[in-house]
């Protein structure tokens, strides 16, 4: 992953677009966004986050069953890494 959340210097800045992680890939939802609003500062953005679909939650759920066969045989301290 190489895109990088852009750092806040003033709490009333937003973020900007955030895209979702899906099998360790940005992926951006095909370009419907939703806002967020910033809970300290009632009224203004946070930023905005990808509308997932269908397509994204079914790319999202094969790769976690895939990722799973492996991860549940993890030792339960190295689960949380």
């Amino acid at each position: 992953m190489t895109e990088t959340i852009k750092p806040v210097k003033d709490c009333k800045e937003g973020v900007g677009r955030v895209k979702m992680i899906i099998n360790g890939e940005w992926a951006d939802a095909g370009g419907k966004w939703l806002p967020v609003e910033n809970p300290a500062h009632r009224g203004t953005d946070a930023g905005q986050v990808p509308r997932g679909g269908a397509a994204e939650v079914d790319r999202a759920v094969a790769a976690a069953a895939v990722a799973f066969t492996s991860w549940k045989k993890s030792p339960v301290s190295e689960c949380g890494k």
